[in-house]
């Protein structure tokens, strides 16, 4: 591995940790997290097959699929799952004792870094856009074939495809934070925690200071605006609120260089990284 150029490093480093990421215990809860929304949906769905009369209104439906993959697809399972799978990809090594085979390895940093972050991040988008397909489908399979047919030739397609980008882009941004996070932080609760609270209140902040929030990125991603209940007390309703979106070519340009500018921190922290495990 000495003499092979950074990006082949990178690429031998990704494929070993890509089992690690897919087959190990600790990602069996990200695949529960992945798949529970299409769970919900298809019990939802049961209903009105073993319920005579009953007739589920198709675009009532798509207006809860936008509610749920917003409210907790984005802010939820794909937060908690990158940062199950990206925090453990240095913080696990600490922890299990094994980081220092790496660096003892004959491979630069840089593509150690490199390596562990493509691997987290094919990993990632493999379960949750393969999730968020699987929950739209459930979606669309119980409701009247020419309604869905006529669904299929105006925008399904279209939809379906932004909500996968959605889930992918949430991915990219929440895995190089929860990745840097793994590398600069010992305890993962504390920035796990700083960055929900700032995602959660993002519709309290200026538009400048939203900017610097994925999440409203990924709402500008989204082909459906998430439904508010009018019923919600004030304050709860502002907080639930979509912000005003951006383009989504901006909204994509947005999340690369956060993760940019993330990743590019991450850097001096692995070359500068000395490994103590007595004080872990």
């Amino acid at each position: 591995m000495k003499h092979q150029p950074r990006w082949r490093q990178a690429w031998t480093i990704t494929r070993i940790e890509l089992r690690r990421a897919f087959f190990s215990k600790r990602a069996l809860w990200v695949f529960a997290l992945a798949l529970f929304p299409s769970l919900i949906f298809l019990v939802y769905h049961m209903q009105s097959l073993i319920t005579p009369g009953l007739q589920r209104d198709f675009e009532e439906d798509r207006r809860i699929f936008a509610g749920v993959f917003q409210f907790f697809y984005l802010r939820l399972a794909i937060f908690f799952g990158c940062l199950g799978i990206f925090m453990n990809l240095f913080r696990g090594e600490i922890l299990d004792r094994t980081l220092h085979y790496w660096f003892l390895a004959p491979a630069r940093r840089e593509a150690l870094l490199a390596g562990k972050y493509c691997a987290g991040l094919i990993a990632s988008i493999v379960i949750f856009t393969c999730g968020t397909l699987i929950c739209f489908g459930i979606m669309v399979w119980p409701h009247n074939y020419l309604e869905v047919q006529a669904f299929w030739q105006n925008s399904w397609k279209w939809q379906a495809l932004w909500y996968a980008a959605a889930a992918a882009f949430g991915c990219v941004g929440y895995g190089s934070v929860f990745l840097a996070a793994g590398l600069l932080m010992r305890n993962p609760i504390i920035p796990a925690a700083i960055l929900l609270a700032w995602e959660s209140i993002n519709g309290f902040l200026p538009v400048l200071m939203q900017k610097a929030s994925i999440f409203y990125y990924l709402q500008s991603l989204c082909p459906v605006p998430a439904p508010v209940n009018q019923n919600v007390p004030g304050l709860f309703r502002i907080l639930l609120t979509p912000a005003e979106p951006v383009s989504r070519s901006a909204a994509i340009l947005g999340i690369l260089l956060i993760t940019a500018a993330v990743l590019w921190l991450a850097r001096f922290a692995i070359l500068r990284m000395q490994i103590s495990y007595s004080t872990e």
